[in-house]
């Protein structure tokens, strides 16, 4: 497993070498599992997808996997036969076990008023932007929550509606249930990684 504390991309070891898990069908379940066998009872653990710590290397032994989150071992879960897959390394799954870190993560709206703006979020000491791209209702609700109106009305509102903003885009791709405390729990591309569009997001 690469080496980053509580929060890396899973990697298998048998007798045969090491490989990595494709992010199929794998969801927080079967990331409290993999938490479970690192570190123990873990409740919050959070999937990364789409090789969001990097893509590995060796061959893909897991794919499909799903789990009731109780299994003591990801081995216990149901899956295709190992070896059998049909990904590449760009779908290796990671698996966050202390999402709480990025549920800190400052955010506020900028250019606007207490209650709408452009969505920016401080990361490494630094505010930036989040992308639209995939943007919706679900994650414009956590957002509202996140900034303390948890029964507002939300609704996003992209194409840089109150304007472009400064620093690096740090969020692309947000994939919210609408449950979540904070977006930094939702599924996202790594922080700070490649975007697919450079319009930042908006919201009122």
């Amino acid at each position: 497993m690469v080496t980053v504390p509580t929060r890396a991309e899973w990697r298998c070891f048998t007798t045969e070498p090491g490989g990595t898990i494709c992010d199929d069908r794998f969801d927080n379940n079967a990331a409290t599992v993999v938490c479970r066998m690192l570190h123990g009872p873990n409740t919050n653990a959070v999937v990364r997808g789409r090789a969001y710590y990097g893509a590995g290397t060796g061959p893909i032994w897991l794919d499909d996997i799903v789990c009731s989150g109780s299994e003591q071992t990801i081995s216990n879960c149901q899956a295709r036969p190992w070896g059998e897959n049909n990904c590449g390394h760009q779908e290796d799954v990671g698996v966050d076990c202390n999402p709480g870190v990025d549920a800190a993560i400052p955010i506020r709206l900028a250019d606007g008023t207490s209650r709408k703006g452009r969505v920016e979020v401080q990361y490494n000491n630094t505010w930036g932007t989040v992308c639209s791209h995939q943007f919706d209702q679900l994650e414009a609700n956590v957002i509202c929550r996140q900034l303390n109106f948890p029964n507002a009305i939300a609704i996003p509102m992209t194409n840089s509606y109150f304007g472009n903003g400064n620093g690096p885009i740090w969020l692309d791709d947000l994939n919210c249930n609408g449950s979540e405390a904070a977006i930094g729990v939702c599924q996202h591309k790594r922080w700070g990684g490649p975007v697919t569009a450079v319009t930042p997001t908006t919201l009122v």
